[in-house]
């Protein structure tokens, strides 16, 4: 909410024409953080035989919030088509596999956040299987991650052209080592004894993603 206010007082015209490319995932995002909230709120005035469904609806609108704003991702980086300073494209071209595969990563990567940070704060048993989760979240962001990387220069030439020309590629170059780095970091935060002591990586990693 806060970015849309800031992109419409900065940018009118680009807001304006992204409100009217992403209409429905936007809507979906919001519907997935009403639902979210709800849900909290209601499943702890809720009867013990109630709580299950606030539970899912809790999950439900997690996943629903997070998912689309992965698709709002990926669209604006396909692009929109514009005519006269406006949006001339159809309502479902936001729709695309490159904007779902989008939204799966960014799904995994809230999901990593979450897990990790479970590890810091849980104890045995729960910890055990955030650990193991954690791991197996890492390895899947980052096949996904590379996935996109690979998959947006050859879908987009004109970003192609922007991160392969000089001096670009050198400002490039390290954003692999960094996710290298901090994805070593993670992998061995989760396995310490006592992750509540050590210095927590999944906040930092959580940006990587962003690059």
């Amino acid at each position: 909410m806060l970015g849309g206010a800031a992109l419409f007082g900065a940018f009118p015209l680009a807001y304006a024409v992204i409100i009217d490319a992403l209409a429905i995932p936007l809507t979906l995002m919001l519907v997935g953080l009403i639902f979210r909230g709800v849900a909290f709120e209601f499943r702890f005035q809720a009867t013990p035989s109630h709580r299950p469904f606030w539970d899912l609806a809790f999950l439900g609108g997690s996943l629903l919030a997070t998912f689309a704003q992965g698709v709002v991702v990926g669209a604006v980086i396909n692009g929109f088509p514009v005519s006269g300073r406006a949006f001339s494209g159809g309502m479902l071209d936001w729709l695309t596999p490159f904007t779902l595969f989008c939204g799966l990563g960014l799904t995994i990567a809230y999901a990593l956040l979450g897990a990790s940070w479970l590890v810091m704060k849980s104890e045995e048993p729960l910890q055990e299987k955030m650990r193991g989760a954690s791991r197996a979240l890492l390895l899947a962001l980052l096949a996904v991650m590379a996935a996109i990387s690979l998959w947006t220069p050859l879908a987009q030439p004109a970003i192609a052209a922007r991160w392969f020309s000089l001096p670009n590629l050198f400002f490039l170059l390290p954003v692999p080592l960094l996710v290298l780095a901090l994805s070593v970091w993670l992998w061995r935060g989760v396995r310490q004894p006592r992750p509540s002591r050590a210095p927590f990586p999944a906040d930092a990693w959580a940006g990587v993603p962003r690059l």
